[in-house]
């Protein structure tokens, strides 16, 4: 890959990184959760907003779980520690249990 495209497909990754992240901040967890209410997580967020499909974009940006395409060629990924978990009567004040 020449450097310019290299230059590029960084600058394109920091740009994906970093809306992740503002999804972090917001509060959103870095995955979906899964269950009678699905939630969206940061990286499905992000995917959507940019028009991409989620398996793909995680694919590269990663998951806390998994190292993207991203942090193997540049060392970029992001701060999933930016996610902090909602107090439990928030979390619970959004779950339908149906009742």
């Amino acid at each position: 890959m020449s450097l310019k495209a290299n230059s590029a497909l960084l600058d394109k990754a920091k740009r994906e990184i970093g809306l992740v992240e503002d999804y972090l901040r917001a509060g959103n967890s870095p995955v979906s959760i899964r269950g009678r209410n699905n939630i969206k997580g940061a990286v499905s967020l992000a995917a959507d907003q940019l028009g991409e499909s989620r398996v793909s974009f995680a694919h590269r940006v990663g998951k806390p779980d998994t190292v993207g395409m991203y942090e193997r060629m540049f060392g970029v990924k992001p701060d999933w520690g930016l996610y902090s978990a909602p107090a439990v009567e928030a979390a619970a004040a959004q779950i339908d249990l149906g009742g």
